[in-house]
């Protein structure tokens, strides 16, 4: 079954929480404000509290009719029915993790230039990041919006279904 894949997503940070705010309440205010993705990402969280939050975001995203992509991690997506992932650099390749769950799955890939957004879709990508576009502490060098533009020019049309400004990373859905 192919899903639609919205113009932009949340990628959660539970860092970016302010003190005081429950990270769970804080997301499901965004899903019920209309969030119809969630990436869950976060990369230093040990495995049994990652799927904990896992198990707690499947609860919230099944209530609001949204989707939810793992960070990296196949198999807790894959232990909680998530609808996908989200692969790095470091990250299993992409026919790994279809083979893990299934040809319907949603495989998300970060890129940083034109050449792996490329790549990507040839390895069957659903969708790509690209940036970082703005500057964020994490990411040492930024995509510039003269080379986004570039990139816009040079890729076939008929790739890119929409191309939002989405935080800092670029979602391109590749399907």
């Amino acid at each position: 079954m192919k899903q639609k894949l919205p113009p932009v997503y949340l990628i959660t940070d539970r860092h970016q929480v302010t003190q005081g705010n429950d990270y769970f309440a804080v997301i499901e205010k965004l899903l019920a404000a209309g969030v119809k993705m969630i990436q869950l990402r976060e990369k230093d969280l040990p495995a049994l509290d990652l799927y904990r939050y896992s198990v707690k975001l499947r609860s919230l995203t099944h209530k609001y009719d949204s989707l939810l992509v793992i960070n990296d991690r196949i198999d807790i997506a894959r232990a909680i029915g998530a609808d996908g992932v989200h692969l790095g650099r470091a990250s299993l390749p992409v026919d790994v993790a279809r083979r893990q769950l299934g040809d319907g799955a949603l495989v998300g890939v970060s890129t940083h230039s034109l050449e792996e957004a490329r790549a990507a879709e040839q390895d069957g990508a659903s969708f790509i990041t690209y940036g970082p576009v703005f500057y964020t502490p994490l990411k040492l060098v930024t995509v510039t919006r003269l080379e986004f533009n570039h990139w816009k020019k040079s890729a076939v049309p008929s790739l890119c279904r929409s191309t939002p400004w989405a935080g800092s990373a670029l979602r391109i859905s590749l399907k």
